[in-house]
């Protein structure tokens, strides 16, 4: 009489036979009141409706409140339900024959989630150490990806990125405000119509001279339009040794002369073999022929060639160097040019006729500021060649040049010497 019928067939065999005893009576409390059937806490859902009947067919459900404690927490699918015994046939892991149980007995599980049986204890204990959002996973079968120590579920990458998104922009603040500092310093100079040492800024803030460079740029830009009306240029003529000017004191008028070592002479600077000037007063032409700065240097004669773009391979600029530099030595043999010595009387070398030796005073000084020029420039050319890291021929090259070049700007004499032709000349 405990046995489940599914369809219109013969009475199913024994192994359907009540789990419960077949008395089919609630248990009491010692108190007398019925023990709560049906919801447990903790499951997926409440008791089956008798009433649906088949149409929860093949829905998981799991055994409670049995008092056969080894079946309690099995979960079996349902295979049918029997109006005469009020009972679900239940279909345990396992076992080919369905069992007969009660509705009140029995525990839907919900559509997206799965009891895991007696593993479920051990597996929420190792998840819940991880945290309430895991344990649930855990619990579903959720996909659950743990990768640079962001959850990849709907919205855990896009909080985190913010997260770092700003912690990137408070570290960059610091630097943002350096160079905003600076670059408004720079407007502030370039207003009153001053000029920037290129070289001083970089060793006073430490920092890249492609940097420094781009925010002069950007500078002059701004202060373009407020820029006062300098001086007309004068011609970068060697001032005497004697009349040479000293640092100008905070009420004197600044020049671009008075701000470079040695008053920008370069013969000065090679006398005393002082590199550090040296290479403050070539960045300054290099600076003046880009337009960065008031080029203190004279537009070539109509006997000079131009100077040679940037952009020319670096051996076709060696060739244009090394061919200038012969064509100077050669005027220089020509002209018998002999460096004066220090307290010595000045020299003069056999010339040719016409040469500037044997000419004006006015004549030579010209022609030795010319002369000089023309030197400074293809230093300059050498000094831009990209000719690569390492020892390499080209880099040779450019070496044996420069000595060259330096020893050609040797045998200039001084302007300003002792003699009373060389005076004449300084002040031409």
């Amino acid at each position: 009489g405990n046995s489940v019928s599914l369809s219109s067939a013969p009475p199913p065999p024994k192994e359907m036979a009540d789990p419960h005893g077949g008395s089919g009576r609630r248990s009491k409390n010692k108190k007398g009141k019925n023990k709560r059937k049906g919801k447990k806490k903790g499951s997926g859902g409440g008791a089956p409706d008798p009433s649906l009947g088949d149409k929860l067919e093949g829905r998981q459900v799991a055994l409670v409140g049995l008092r056969r404690e080894e079946m309690n927490g099995l979960v079996g699918e349902v295979k049918g339900f029997d109006d005469a015994s009020n009972r679900f046939a239940v279909l345990l892991p396992g076992s080919d024959t369905a069992v007969a149980i009660k509705p009140e007995n029995l525990v839907l599980q919900r559509k997206d989630s799965r009891w895991t049986g007696r593993d479920s204890a051990a597996a929420s204990g190792a998840a819940a150490t991880k945290g309430p959002g895991l344990l649930r996973l855990r619990v579903k079968r959720l996909p659950l990806g743990i990768e640079c120590g962001s959850i990849r579920c709907a919205g855990g990458q896009t909080i985190l990125s913010l997260k770092e998104e700003m912690r990137r922009e408070g570290m960059l603040e610091p630097f943002r405000t350096g160079r905003d500092a600076l670059a408004m310093d720079d407007i502030e100079v370039l207003s009153r119509g001053e000029v920037l040492d290129d070289a001083k800024t970089v060793d006073d803030a430490g920092l890249n001279h492609q940097a420094v460079i781009a925010v002069r740029r950007r500078s002059e830009l701004g202060a373009s339009s407020k820029r006062r009306p300098t001086a007309p240029e004068q011609p970068a003529v060697p001032p005497p040794a004697q009349t040479r000017p000293t640092t100008p004191s905070p009420s004197a008028p600044t020049n671009v002369a008075s701000t470079l070592p040695y008053g920008g002479d370069v013969q000065a600077a090679m006398k005393a073999q002082d590199r550090d000037a040296i290479r403050r007063i070539f960045e300054h032409r290099r600076a003046a022929e880009e337009g960065r700065l008031p080029s203190p240097i004279p537009s070539p004669g109509p006997d000079e060639a131009a100077p040679l773009p940037t952009t020319v391979q670096a051996a076709e600029l060696l060739a244009h160097v090394r061919a200038r530099t012969r064509e100077l030595e050669d005027q220089v043999s020509k002209r018998g040019l002999v460096r004066q010595e220090e307290g010595k009387p000045p020299v003069e070398a056999a010339g040719e006729p016409g040469s500037a030796a044997a000419g004006a005073p006015e004549d030579q000084a010209s022609w030795l500021a010319t002369f000089e020029e023309r030197i400074t420039r293809l230093m300059l050319d050498l000094d831009r060649m990209d000719v690569g890291h390492g020892e390499s021929p080209l880099r040779t090259e450019r070496r044996k040049l420069l000595k060259d070049l330096e020893a050609l700007a040797s045998k200039i004499p001084r302007l300003s010497g002792g003699g009373g032709d060389a005076e004449a000349a300084g002040r031409v």
